[in-house]
């Protein structure tokens, strides 16, 4: 999980105010996420909003409340305003966006469309008591994280969360926001970016996409000038891990090939 998430909360986080903190994660998925908040043990509450009907069932096994921690997930999408949505999948169910894939999308098999109940974020917490506080916001929208930004911005404005969004930069999503607009429309909100991290990159070297986080201007953070090159290594690593991948992919078909050549020459020699 995100480093340098883990040493934000460790500095910004108090202990003491957990039973009052909220934590929210747009687009859970399977949980990942979710499981890494509560093993943080900073958050009395977290909710999951997962809109895919067939993650939100796996997302619902994988990820249990604590002693210290309620945990509840909601089968619903977060945008700018409610309703209902078409969700758009394929069989990577870690894509599903409310937007439709881009043209250019290789998508992997054939993709499904649901029709998905969908709520703002200012929506769900009014009503919700006085004092408890959403300290932690994370979006991964797949490529509609704006829209979630917008259905919020009253929370974000008194809550004041650290907010995780996602970064793309390559065509992946029709009217996907970029990372310009994501950045414009924070620094609205008195906010500025903290770190850029979990990037990934083309095989040819083009930043693909990334997280991004967040942080109030006001929030105060020790910075340190003692500095370290993270990306190289990381961005080499993810080329040579894409290459390897393709090399057995078509190493696979090569075997395959093999197979049915050899088992022709068969029936060619009995005949």
């Amino acid at each position: 999980m995100n480093p340098s998430l883990s040493q934000l909360l460790q500095s910004v986080c108090n202990p003491e105010k957990a039973s009052r903190s909220i934590a929210i994660d747009v687009g859970a998925h399977h949980g990942e996420y979710s499981r890494f908040l509560i093993s943080t043990g900073f958050f009395r509450n977290i909710v999951s909003f997962e809109p895919n009907p067939e993650s939100y069932l796996k997302l619902l096994n994988e990820v249990s409340p604590t002693a210290v921690c309620e945990y509840k997930a909601i089968n619903s999408a977060l945008s700018s305003q409610s309703g209902t949505l078409d969700l758009y999948c394929d069989e990577d169910t870690a894509t599903a966006s409310l937007l439709k894939y881009d043209r250019r999308y290789l998508s992997h098999g054939t993709i499904k469309k649901h029709t998905v109940p969908v709520s703002t974020l200012d929506e769900y917490l009014i009503g919700k008591p006085v004092g408890d506080r959403l300290q932690l916001l994370k979006i991964d929208t797949q490529g509609n994280d704006l829209s979630v930004i917008k259905g919020g911005e009253r929370v974000i404005s008194s809550h004041r969360p650290i907010i995780q969004t996602e970064f793309i930069y390559i065509p992946l999503y029709d009217g996907q926001c970029s990372p310009a607009e994501l950045t414009a429309a924070l620094s609205q909100l008195n906010y500025e970016m903290y770190s850029l991290n979990n990037l990934h990159v083309t095989p040819e070297g083009r930043l693909a996409f990334c997280d991004a986080i967040f942080i109030p201007k006001e929030l105060d953070v020790p910075v340190t000038q003692k500095f370290s090159c993270i990306d190289d290594q990381i961005s080499f690593q993810s080329q040579i891990d894409t290459l390897t991948k393709i090399c057995a992919e078509r190493l696979a078909v090569i075997d395959l090939l093999d197979a049915e050549v050899k088992r022709l020459s068969k029936m060619v020699e009995k005949g």
